[in-house]
């Protein structure tokens, strides 16, 4: 039976679907069977996933922007529901067995009334503290683990994007990128293991399509995958 890879969309500002489409080939590469939703009931099927992948814009605040902000419209709701507890514990046990997982850049803001999110990402973003810079900008981005496996054969680069800064800054990660804002180094990626034996990758970069067509972006995130999906054969690094 194929490996399953679940990818979890949907939201404000963010072309998810698009990303998904981007996803979708090499994965399936890699001999995985890709299933995106923007639905949270896709937390339902965790128990058949190898990877879940979180790219969704799922806050509090998400339903008050307007329908020009949406890739799908249609799926914007009329008012926010708090992750409840059967998918907050199904993510946690998901992680607690050694599955693996993505958090891809907006998702980091993900269930603002869980601050729990903080350890499973390693990382957070702070509503009130966090920022951006504006979408489309260079940004110059330093590989500061030329070893990891992620970033084999990368070496610095510049893609068009914006810079997440004044996150929550991880604690036990390996940091992957970094890039310079007002005259200080932010981490863009990180990546570890968790309790439960599996993988974890954050990458802070890939907004938009434009950001996709990076070459290096798309090295970096298929290294990515390659990376988390090799731990459900090979135990982690």
């Amino acid at each position: 039976m194929n490996r399953k890879v679940l990818i979890y969309g949907g939201g404000p500002y963010h072309p998810t679907h698009q990303q998904a489409d981007w996803f979708r080939p090499r994965i399936e590469s890699l001999g995985c069977e890709v299933i995106y939703s923007e639905s949270r009931s896709l937390f339902d099927r965790l128990d058949q996933a190898d990877l879940l992948i979180i790219s969704a814009l799922d806050w509090s605040e998400a339903h008050k922007q307007s329908l020009e902000h949406w890739e799908t419209p249609q799926h914007r709701k009329t008012e926010y529901a708090p992750l409840s507890d059967t998918h907050f514990d199904a993510i946690r046990e998901y992680i607690q067995v050694g599955k693996s997982l993505m958090c891809h850049h907006c998702a980091i803001a993900n269930w603002d009334e869980r601050p729990e999110f903080n350890d499973i990402f390693d990382g957070r973003w702070i509503w009130g503290q966090s920022n951006h810079t504006p979408v489309g900008m260079q940004v110059a981005t330093s590989v500061v683990s030329p070893e990891h496996p992620i970033c084999r054969g990368m070496s610095d680069f510049s893609l068009t994007d914006e810079l997440y800064y004044k996150l929550a800054a991880p604690r036990r990660s390996q940091i992957l990128l970094e890039a310079t804002h007002d005259a200080k180094r932010w981490p863009l990626a990180w990546a570890g293991s968790t309790p439960g034996g599996g993988r974890y990758v954050y990458s802070g970069l890939g907004h938009d399509m434009l950001s996709f067509a990076s070459p290096c972006l798309d090295l970096f995130l298929t290294q990515a995958i390659t990376w988390l999906l090799d731990s459900q054969t090979k135990g982690s690094l």
